[in-house]
């Protein structure tokens, strides 16, 4: 998305995880320096006292920024994982670079699916008392809240109620 699509954009998602509201742009003198620079200002919902500044001019970090997702596109990706899986993979070290990965990219059908998966094994191992590594832990947290956010923003809904919401979904 270019910079005047998200200067036209009422609220955007940077870097998978955050929704702001964006507050448009900033001349700001670059720390140390008499050169000035366009900032893209953002307002992520959660934290209104805190502003993020994107260069832009840096086509990497505004290319880490897009609009967010409607509900007919949360409803569209519900529908794209209904019947999928991801499969338990057993390499501790290859399953975590898949992880990372999938959070990272930020796709939504990755990230319910990756949660989906660690969601299986997690309540399989309570069966016999144990528990997930607290590496699966961290990653289904950070997937947890990167869906949540977004997704309890965009359908108006609380992040407690959107574990129904996609439960009910795919049921």
């Amino acid at each position: 998305m270019n910079l005047e699509h998200l200067l036209n954009a009422d609220y955007v998602v940077y870097k998978s995880n955050c929704v702001c509201k964006v507050e448009g742009l900033e001349e700001r003198v670059i720390a140390g320096t008499l050169d000035k620079r366009n900032y893209l200002v953002l307002v992520p919902i959660n934290k209104r006292e805190s502003k993020t500044y994107v260069p832009a001019d840096n086509e990497i970090l505004i290319g880490k920024i897009r609009k967010a997702l409607t509900k007919e596109e949360i409803d569209n990706v519900l529908m794209s994982v209904k019947g999928r899986e991801t499969p338990w993979q057993e390499d501790r070290k290859a399953r975590s670079e898949y992880f990372k990965s999938v959070i990272n990219d930020g796709n939504h059908m990755e990230l319910i699916l990756m949660i989906r998966c660690i969601m299986s094994r997690k309540q399989a191992l309570l069966k016999s008392h144990r528990k997930i590594s607290g590496q699966d832990d961290s990653a289904l947290q950070n997937a947890v809240k990167m869906i949540s956010e977004e997704f309890a923003f965009s359908l108006g809904i609380t992040k407690d109620a959107v574990a129904e919401y996609i439960r009910n979904a795919l049921d």
